[in-house]
């Protein structure tokens, strides 16, 4: 019997029957050095806890070419999605999935594009997204589209072409979804925050574009803008004072694109989790001012990322982009871009 974990235990889970052939015994993994993860799976107590964590202790028990779905798949693909509690592991045809409580299985009459990430099975990007959007909110799922779109993973129409072979409910979510995510997209609050806008029926920016002087002299890459109006949004995700360098940077960028004659509209975080409609108004007073004829401003941005599970999704299509050169006008109000019948 080993005084000490064996060396093939350490930062990795295990069953319980591949510790008792390294000698370790039922009573020592009932001990301080080892905690449990599922039944009949164990970690060393030092490894901390992680959604590929519960995914690998959960694959130790699956049948063999098992994969991971769902939120499981974020986490192996690395997506900004809530982590999951039980992890999501989908089996082929004829396949049966153990009776072990704690992990979602899914049963797949033929198994999607698999992809192998990191040693795991894992659906393709597409595959990954289309099973996050039938279940996440709308803003979650965009958000996921477009962190897959922003590393390159897949492009947009992909989204849409993969989410045109569902129907039904499921089929209309991710469809929906599909069709609001962008390139180009930094961090989730970029999402929520173009979403924000989309769902206020205003008329939806461009992400990250480059903006130049008039002499072509490259100034700025704006998180979202309006080529049309000469207005630019910049979501200032800074969380603390210290960050000198780049407050002076940011600065310098803001005065060369007021010298360029463009509007620049900062939003913190707090004016997404607080004051939402606030900012909404500050955009609104923004785009007029520079010529942007608009309608009244659409209720449905409140219920933006409601769970699916408290109730229907708002009824949410998307908007057309906001033009670069041509007529200044942009119609916006009830109906448009998102309309929720609640």
């Amino acid at each position: 019997m080993p005084t000490s974990v064996p060396q093939q235990l350490r930062g990795v889970p295990f069953t319980t029957g591949r510790a008792k052939r390294l000698g370790v015994t039922a009573r020592m993994l009932a001990g301080s050095r080892f905690r449990g993860v599922l039944h009949g799976v164990h970690v060393c107590a030092d490894v901390p806890d992680s959604a590929l964590l519960r995914l690998d202790a959960a694959l130790l028990l699956a049948p063999r070419d098992s994969f991971a779905t769902h939120h499981s798949a974020a986490a192996v693909w690395g997506l900004p999605v809530c982590d999951p509690v039980r992890p999501h592991v989908g089996v082929g045809r004829g396949l049966r999935a153990p009776q072990v409580q704690g992990v979602s299985w899914h049963a797949y009459a033929s198994p999607p594009s698999l992809r192998l990430v990191d040693g795991r099975l894992v659906g393709d990007p597409a595959v990954t997204f289309v099973q996050l959007a039938g279940t996440l909110s709308l803003l979650d799922a965009v958000i996921a589209g477009d962190a897959l779109t922003r590393r390159g993973l897949v492009r947009p129409g992909d989204l849409v072409a993969a989410a045109a072979g569902f129907t039904g409910v499921t089929g209309l979510r991710v469809s929906r979804a599909a069709a609001l995510v962008r390139p180009r997209v930094d961090s989730p609050m970029e999402t929520w925050l173009r979403l924000l806008i989309v769902a206020a029926g205003l008329p939806e920016p461009v992400t990250n574009l480059d903006v130049h002087d008039a002499n072509g002299r490259w100034i700025a890459r704006p998180d979202l803008l309006y080529p049309a109006y000469r207005v630019a949004i910049e979501y200032d995700g800074r969380h603390h004072d210290g960050e000198t360098q780049r407050v002076d940077r940011d600065v310098f960028r803001n005065e060369d694109l007021a010298q360029a004659g463009w509007f620049v509209l900062i939003v913190h975080a707090k004016d997404l989790y607080v004051r939402p409609a606030r900012t909404l108004e500050r955009l609104v007073r923004a785009l007029r001012n520079h010529g942007c004829v608009l309608g009244p401003v659409d209720d449905a941005w409140r219920y933006l990322g409601r769970p699916c599970s408290t109730g229907p999704w708002p009824g949410v299509t998307a908007a057309p982009p906001a033009p670069s050169s041509g007529r200044k006008y942009l119609p916006a109000g009830r109906g448009g871009a998102f309309s929720c019948p609640l």
